[in-house]
């Protein structure tokens, strides 16, 4: 039995050893704590500074502009070409052709639209009228296209296509429904015929006729139903506009209709 006491006495020198141990950490007393160290700021390398700097200088600088992207410029128009169309009209009004006048002067005649056509009549002798196209064409070189018929008064009449009219003259292409055609300039010093024929091309009377006059050039021709029936030379107008007009002989009362006046380039 004895020999167990050495164990119980070491048994109770480690338990109050314990106790003392727990008593000193509890009262603060012969054990100070020790100071946490200090974390360690690591140091800047080379590359890292050289980088800071960059990045502050960039900063500084004033930002470079973005340029915007210009849209493309539309294509020019080309500039029109022969047989191309500058004028057309089917008269739906008179917008275009407020120049109307009568030689010698008078009030006696009309001009107005009537179902779509340029309805000309003049009341008076040997009087002729004339209607202008007040826009300018931008073209020295035309032909004039249109229908022409007589549909009141005598058949002794001119039915005329107008080219290069400016304050100074124009040239004039006329057709009478004997079958007679006369290209005309005037000027200063009043009608000058520059070339005249017959042809068997003019439908004679009241019938219908398809006129093509074209200054080209000092060259002037007239068509009569898509046939050449007189050309000649002329250089004293050298652009203008264009016009149409009716004209009466001896016997008054001529009625003409023109329709479907196209202006073009020559080809």
């Amino acid at each position: 039995m004895n020999a167990n006491k050495p164990n119980r006495w070491l048994a109770a020198l480690l338990a109050l050893a314990l106790a003392t141990l727990a008593c000193g950490a509890l009262s603060g007393g012969g054990g100070a704590t020790e100071t946490p160290p200090k974390p360690r700021v690591p140091t800047q390398t080379a590359q890292a500074a050289a980088l800071t700097a960059e990045a502050e200088a960039t900063a500084t600088k004033a930002p470079r502009p973005t340029q915007t992207p210009q849209p493309a410029l539309p294509s020019p128009t080309p500039p029109p070409g022969p047989g191309d169309i500058v004028y057309f009209t089917d008269f739906d009004d008179l917008d275009d052709w407020t120049t109307i006048f009568a030689l010698p002067e008078t009030d006696h005649y009309t001009a107005e639209i009537q179902q779509g056509k340029l309805y000309i009549q003049v009341d008076d002798r040997s009087t002729t009228i004339y209607a202008f196209h007040d826009l300018d064409l931008g073209q020295p070189d035309v032909q004039i296209d249109a229908d022409v018929e007589t549909v009141a008064g005598p058949n002794r009449n001119n039915i005329s296509l107008i080219c290069r009219v400016t304050g100074d003259g124009w040239y004039e292409f006329s057709m009478n429904s004997g079958g007679h055609w006369v290209i005309w300039r005037y000027d200063d010093s009043g009608f000058t015929i520059l070339k005249e024929g017959d042809s068997t091309a003019i439908n004679l009377q009241k019938a219908k006729n398809h006129l093509t006059a074209i200054c080209q050039g000092d060259t002037l021709t007239l068509y009569v139903n898509d046939e050449e029936v007189g050309s000649t030379s002329d250089g004293k107008f050298t652009e203008g506009q264009v016009g149409v007009s009716v004209a009466t002989f001896n016997i008054q009362g001529a009625g003409v209709e023109f329709d479907n006046v196209i202006v073009s380039i020559p080809k």
